[in-house]
């Protein structure tokens, strides 16, 4: 399940589940690392808490035994399984879509705790047949104080919604990977996430909720995908995080991974990778230029030339990762 990363793609009527209304709701927690303990306890409690309870929660541990192993001993009532794909959160979440059984399949981080009516306000937009995925606004929660120079708009680059983000319930090209609801049925059909794509080890890349979410709306034109920034995760960001050398590698390491999503968008969909970036445009064209005459009125130079080295570290990025994808193409 989305092991394939070459896939024919011709437009297709929409599961027949759609036409009900979703009965049973799955919650997934990923994780992969015994460090974060005392937060993924806290994401678990936060789905515990919800106004509309998931019907069955489950955990997917990325390939560290021990930690499988002391989730089983200490956390009760959860199902816990282990990633049986391609390590990290690609295969994490084509793990979760082979062993959830819920219509829907809720994906929050393990480093993140949602509001109560999180799941309530996610699932609701289901009711819609043509919604096909729907997520939330991330909110940073900062282990120390937002540094001076952290614009809001770089809230990406620490997993959370940034500045430039619809305010409104609207449609979306794409919603965060960890703050998602989907159909099951549609994403099994679709084949899972694209498994050179996602976090994982050491790698500072992403993308794999974007590519998956292109790829639904390339199979069926007339699926929705909606953003609902009513509610919202609270995302911790750690102190390591707060930090230029770490916003450089995040940058860079989507600039990567946009290079490689660039390229399986020209092949699943026939050279339409050029429109599908149109909401990279939006934030190179129109969202960094507003956030650096801002900060610069504001005398803020620092933040300004964080702003810059951040869209400079992405394109340097995307270059290496367009010459790497067309060696190992011609290799």
């Amino acid at each position: 399940m989305g092991r394939k990363e070459e896939m024919a793609v011709a437009a297709a009527p929409l599961p027949a589940s759609v036409e009900e209304p979703p009965s049973f709701v799955t919650a997934v927690v990923c994780s992969h690392t015994e460090d974060r303990w005392p937060m993924i306890l806290d994401a678990v409690e936060s789905l515990r808490r919800q106004t509309r309870p998931a019907d069955e929660l489950l955990i997917v541990v990325d390939h560290n035994p021990a930690l499988a192993a002391r989730m089983r001993r200490e956390i009760a009532g959860v199902r816990i399984v282990e990633n049986r794909y391609t390590k990290g959160l690609s295969g994490a979440k084509n793990t979760a879509l082979d062993a959830a059984t819920g219509d829907i399949i809720a994906v929050l981080d393990d480093d993140a705790s949602a509001e109560e009516r999180w799941l309530e306000a996610l699932v609701a937009h289901f009711d819609d047949p043509e919604v096909v995925a729907s997520g939330s606004a991330s909110v940073p929660r900062w282990e120390h104080q937002r540094p001076r120079w952290f614009a809001p708009e770089l809230d990406w680059t620490v997993g959370c919604s940034y500045r430039g983000l619809p305010e409104t319930t609207t449609s979306v090209r794409n919603v965060f990977g960890g703050a998602m609801a989907m159909r099951a049925d549609a994403a099994r059909k679709l084949g899972g996430f694209a498994d050179r794509l996602g976090r994982g080890g050491n790698r500072f890349a992403g993308g794999e909720d974007t590519e998956f979410c292109l790829r639904l709306t390339t199979v069926w034109p007339d699926a929705r995908i909606v953003y609902d920034p009513g509610t919202a995760i609270h995302h911790t960001v750690p102190a390591a995080r707060a930090s230029w050398s770490y916003v450089w590698r995040r940058c860079f390491g989507e600039g990567t991974s946009k290079a490689t999503l660039a390229r399986l968008t020209r092949a699943k969909s026939c050279g339409r990778s050029t429109t599908a970036f149109g909401t990279e445009r939006q934030y190179v064209t129109r969202t960094i230029p507003a956030a650096l005459r801002r900060e610069l009125r504001r005398g803020r130079v620092d933040a300004a030339l964080a702003l810059v080295g951040a869209v400079a570290a992405t394109l340097s990025g995307f270059v290496f990762g367009s010459v790497r994808e067309r060696l190992a193409r011609n290799a």
